[in-house]
């Protein structure tokens, strides 16, 4: 059996910086950007990795606890008196073999529930790409240096300013 991932739907948007502007638009904007978000992570990641996203149905959606593929990944949508941390215990209750399974979610309630069940549990950054040492240095902007000349000329300004001439 291979990995399975199931997602904590609206905790996981909220968490990865890369969906925030989806949230500004609409719940249903951030549903889609999240499914391809895990589309193209399934892809770059594991290509084998079945994945889960268990949304709250209370918003209407989906009242009737029904699943729908959104660009190729499973999502659930609770029953509307049921919450996602409920039905993520749910699904680990019911799985025959828990080891290969990782819960990713930042809520403490879904990480101790799913805990009982044996599953993994990974914080939503467990998703975000890694980068390498040099895609890190990249990313740091080299500092920036002032010539005397210029510096004198500031200290200058604000002793005047001061009045510490």
């Amino acid at each position: 059996m291979g990995k399975t991932l199931i997602l904590d739907g609206y905790n996981v948007i909220y968490k990865l910086p890369s969906l925030e502007a989806s949230m500004e638009q609409s719940l249903n904007s951030a549903r889609n950007a999240l499914a391809v978000y895990m589309a193209k992570w399934k892809i770059n990641n594991d290509p084998t990795a079945k994945i889960c996203i268990v949304f709250d149905g209370r918003d209407g959606i989906a009242p009737d606890g029904s699943n729908t593929g959104l660009h190729g990944i499973n999502c659930v949508f609770t029953h509307t008196n049921e919450d996602a941390d409920d039905r993520i215990s749910l699904l680990l209750k019911n799985a025959r073999d828990t080891k290969n399974i990782y819960v990713i979610s930042a809520d403490n309630k879904v990480a101790n529930s799913c805990r009982v069940y044996g599953a993994r549990i990974k914080h939503p950054e467990f998703l975000e790409e890694k980068k390498t040492k040099k895609q890190r240095a990249k990313l740091i902007e080299p500092k920036k240096t002032m010539d005397q000349a210029t510096i004198d000329k500031i200290n200058k300004e604000l002793k005047g300013i001061w009045g510490l001439d």
